[in-house]
């Protein structure tokens, strides 16, 4: 014969239950974030390098000292952004490692914050340079 569950132990079931569901909530929610993340920072990174490509095609005669140094700024955000994404793989790889091994530091996740910051800026900087220095080209001053 089969013994009904009390009331307690019908809540000790339930609240087991539901702790498995938060546990799966959390994973699916961390698990997008992260690749919400490495999304945004592979197209940073593509469109940075292809904006140096851009760049090295537009160059032919630089016209005036301004074309040199918005093409010279746009080169150099652009480089910036590259290197700064290959960073924060790097580091969000460290990060993610150190907290399986129950090592987390919140200091790594400023650190990580600020290059983010930094990548998500210069690749604004480099954006404007380029679209400064394609109108000087087109209008040709």
């Amino acid at each position: 014969m089969v013994q009904q569950e009390s009331d307690i132990e019908k809540r000790i079931r339930e609240l087991k239950e539901l702790e498995g569901k938060n546990i799966a909530h959390y994973s699916v929610m961390m698990s997008t974030f992260i690749s919400s993340r490495i999304d945004a920072n592979k197209a940073i990174f593509t469109f940075s390098s292809a904006g140096i490509g851009l760049l090295v095609t537009l160059i032919s005669e630089p016209n005036s000292t301004i074309s040199v140094v918005l093409f010279s700024s746009a080169i150099l955000a652009f480089v910036i952004a590259v290197i700064s994404t290959l960073f924060i793989y790097i580091a969000h790889t460290n990060a993610i490692e150190s907290y399986i091994r129950n090592e987390g530091s919140h200091k790594r996740d400023l650190n990580l914050k600020e290059w983010v910051y930094v990548n998500y800026i210069a690749f604004s900087f480099g954006v404007v340079f380029v679209a400064l220095f394609a109108f000087l080209k087109l209008y040709g001053v």
